[in-house]
């Protein structure tokens, strides 16, 4: 019971940061923390492996400027996938990493194909969702 009510928690914190990358594209930093305070009162606390994460996320970004020059990620998805490091660890940040970019990647095909315009930017924060919610499944439900 306190598993479900900790997973709704951070999903509703989840769907408000969606809210505002899709109406505003910010991530305020109340969300971070309120994320982070989740982790530290209810559930693991993952410190040392999101200071991993922040350095391997901030990698990506740096690496998504000198290759693309301009920013591919926004830094509140740096800090957004830090908090997430706090509260699942760097390997449940890796999978959470890997399925964010993977269904970012499907819907980005499928606005290629049916828009003429190839300049388009995506709020990544409701994939982020997409990816912690089918994780928490994953892992309450043990499925693949």
């Amino acid at each position: 019971m306190v598993e479900l009510l900790f997973n709704a928690l951070i999903m509703l914190v989840l769907v408000i940061a969606s809210i505002f990358d899709i109406k505003k594209r910010i991530i305020p930093d109340s969300i971070h923390l309120i994320l982070m305070l989740l982790g530290f009162f209810f559930g693991e606390f993952y410190i040392v492996e999101a200071i991993f994460v922040f350095a391997f996320i901030l990698l990506v970004f740096k690496i998504g400027q000198w290759i693309f020059k301009k920013d591919t990620l926004g830094f509140g998805d740096v800090k957004l996938f830090t908090a997430l490091g706090f509260l699942f660890g760097f390997f449940g940040f890796l999978q959470i990493f890997f399925y964010s970019f993977l269904s970012a990647g499907v819907y980005g095909l499928i606005i290629l194909a049916f828009k003429k315009s190839k300049d388009h930017t995506l709020p990544f924060v409701p994939f982020i969702n997409i990816a912690v919610l089918y994780f928490m499944l994953r892992y309450s439900l043990a499925i693949l």
